[in-house]
């Protein structure tokens, strides 16, 4: 006769038992009076770990209350080992006799600079709670690796040394007492800068950058006495000045002729980097002292779109608009996306920068004034970093030629009538600055650990790069349009 035997698969686990006993030895299986056991092996070893009949749970902290005060258990007073005890004798994490304490991070604090217990961030975690910088490092797309590493690379070439955390605006120099200014001289390093500019001669601009520091070193009173002169040339050789923006702006217009110019003019900055951002650097020290300066500066500006609209340069009427909805766009953007102040940093008394810079190209004066105003104060608002953004473009300038004689065209085909690029590119910007969020916020904390800076603000760094690149556009200006 065949027996049948049912499959029971007990009370605990998935062994199945068909009866012979083979598997009631494992984990408690079996009959109920053997379920206090616990592992495989003899049975006068299953007491062990706990397991097994309540009298013999005396090890590892079990059983008898009596006996627990191993591990830290039982009475406080016999909490003295591995830790426990008084609290007074809290501070040592270490176990066994006190005269093996000082190993692997025990004993005096002084000597726990070896690690324990657990993950190395755990022991950070619990060891310096409260002085714990999170310094969590963005990362970037990767499709914008190129792009990424070519900014890094333009960066490090800029010194950074010293502190950068100071908003303290520069104290105004004292303006002496010198022999009155006269066009002759200024004439000299005017024809000096011209010659760099046609020839890429290096001597050449550095005659003239010295020649301007000479000026600067004598006040702000000097500077607004030079561009009171210059205006006062402007006027005396007005149809030069008409010829010269007419032949200057055919070859803007022509964007091959320009990228030669261009590789002709920045080959007179080599070795003048440096001495061309300081001399910027000392000139916007003192508009930012200068009521009169920053007046007489805007009035060259002033002029100079006048004299562009006599010699039918541009095709512009009062109340040109070509660039507000895009810098509108941009600045929304950015308070949007980047949580930017957008209301403080680019509006100027409740006007935002949009429509100034929009009536400034159309020809009001009021509106260049506020302009040159608002460059002037951003980049006084932290000068050195402002010298750095210059020194920045001008190894730009070097470095990608076509990059900024595109800029260069893209802005004068605005002034003159023309401002269909020029939107573009702020409209593509603002869009990608959306689509790559990830890249410049890693740009961001790029350019605030390379300068130790304890704060960056977007804004700031953009007013300062519309600065930097307005001062630099019109020194590749000048070669062009306003010397012979």
């Amino acid at each position: 006769m065949i027996r049948r035997y049912s499959v029971n698969y007990g009370k605990r686990g998935n062994y199945p038992n068909y009866g012979f006993g083979m598997n009631q030895q494992r984990r408690g299986y079996g009959s109920v009076k053997n379920l206090h056991r616990r592992s495989i092996g003899l049975r006068k070893n299953r007491h062990r770990r706990g397991h097994g009949l309540r009298k013999h749970r005396r090890r590892r902290g079990h059983g008898l209350r009596k006996h627990r005060h191993r591990r830290g258990h039982g009475l406080r007073k016999h909490r003295r080992r591995r830790g426990h005890g008084l609290r007074k004798h809290r501070h040592r994490r270490g176990h066994g006799l006190r005269k093996h304490r000082h190993r692997r991070g025990h004993g005096l604090r002084k000597h726990r600079h070896r690690r324990v217990y657990g993950h190395k961030n755990n022991v950070i975690k619990n060891r310096h709670r409260k002085n714990r910088i999170n310094k969590r490092k963005p990362k970037y797309m990767a499709c914008d690796a190129g792009i990424v590493r070519k900014i890094e690379n333009m960066l490090r070439r800029i010194p950074s040394g010293g502190d950068y955390n100071s908003r303290v605006s520069p104290r105004c120099y004292s303006s002496g007492y010198f022999a009155a200014l006269r066009f002759k001289d200024i004439e000299g390093p005017l024809k000096q800068l011209s010659n760099a500019g046609k020839t890429g001669n290096t001597g050449s601009m550095a005659i003239a950058i010295r020649s301007g520091m000479g000026g600067l070193q004598k006040g702000p009173n000097r500077v607004a006495e030079f561009f009171s002169v210059f205006n006062d040339g402007m006027r005396k050789y007005a149809a030069h000045m008409k010829n010269q923006m007419v032949k200057g702006s055919r070859e803007i217009r022509n964007i091959y002729v320009l990228r030669q110019k261009m590789a002709i003019y920045s080959r007179s900055f080599y070795g003048n980097e440096h001495q061309l951002a300081d001399f910027i650097k000392l000139l916007f020290i003192h508009l930012n002292c200068s009521q009169a300066a920053k007046s007489n500066f805007a009035q060259t500006l002033s002029m100079m779109i006048e004299y562009s609209n006599s010699a039918r340069v541009r095709n512009v009427s009062y109340g040109y608009r070509p660039l507000q909805s895009s810098i509108r766009r941009f600045t929304d953007m950015l308070n949007q996306h980047y949580t930017c102040k957008s209301n403080k940093i680019f509006d100027n008394n409740g006007r935002h920068i949009g429509g100034i810079i929009d009536s400034a190209i159309s020809g009001d004066s009021g509106a260049i004034y506020q302009f040159v105003e608002i460059i002037v104060r951003s980049a006084n608002k932290n000068i050195r970093l402002f010298r750095n953004d210059v020194l920045t473009l001008i190894f730009t300038s070097q470095t990608y030629n076509r990059l900024f004689s595109t800029s260069l065209y893209n802005v004068f085909s605005a002034i003159t009538g023309n401002p269909a690029h020029l939107a573009n590119v702020i409209d593509s910007t603002t869009r990608g600055f959306i689509r790559h969020k990830k890249t410049v916020r890693y740009l961001l904390y790029f350019y605030k650990s390379y300068y130790r800076l304890r704060h960056v603000y977007i804004g700031d760094i953009i007013m300062r790069f519309v600065s930097s690149f307005f001062v630099v556009l019109c020194i590749f200006w000048i070669p062009f349009c306003c010397c012979c």
